[in-house]
């Protein structure tokens, strides 16, 4: 038998609900920050969540300057930023620290990073990330649980 649910009308309904960022979209959003080489990057409706402090500190680590203005408020400032091995414990934590493989390869055609950690949530292969940077013409190491990849454009 099909289950119906029946609602009798007569009652305007007002209000309003307030919807949080979306996470994946904010998780990608953080480190593509990265690529602006003039002004700040602000960004608006950002999550509640452990991965928004965790890639704040990857950035800050990269001498990116990043505040909280509000709980949905970030702004980011990476003008300052330098280009260095990210091996920092967070980078084992947090599976999409992998976005700044991308980042820092797109702004200094090279990136030194830890492998990408995380809870396990089933197999989460990063193999198309690097199979994308080799089509796009970049050279991969791995070695003792790191990564070296370098793109000469």
């Amino acid at each position: 038998m099909e289950e119906v649910l029946k609602i009798e009308g007569g009652h305007k309904l007002k209000g309003s609900v307030r919807i949080s960022g979306a996470k994946n979209a904010t998780v990608a959003l953080i480190p593509a920050s990265i690529l602006a080489t003039k002004g700040k990057v602000n960004i608006y409706g950002v999550p509640n969540i452990s991965d928004v402090g965790h890639l704040s500190q990857l950035l800050e680590t990269l001498n990116v300057r990043v505040v909280q203005h509000t709980n949905e408020h970030l702004e980011i400032d990476p003008s300052e930023m330098i280009n260095i091995s990210l091996d920092h414990p967070v980078v084992q934590k947090l599976r999409a620290s992998y976005y700044f493989m991308g980042a820092l390869l797109g702004r200094y055609k090279q990136v030194n990073m830890k492998m990408p950690g995380g809870c396990y949530l089933g197999p989460r292969p990063i193999d198309l990330h690097l199979k994308g940077f080799e089509a796009l013409g970049a050279e991969i190491e791995y070695s003792q649980g790191s990564y070296k990849i370098f793109a000469k454009e």
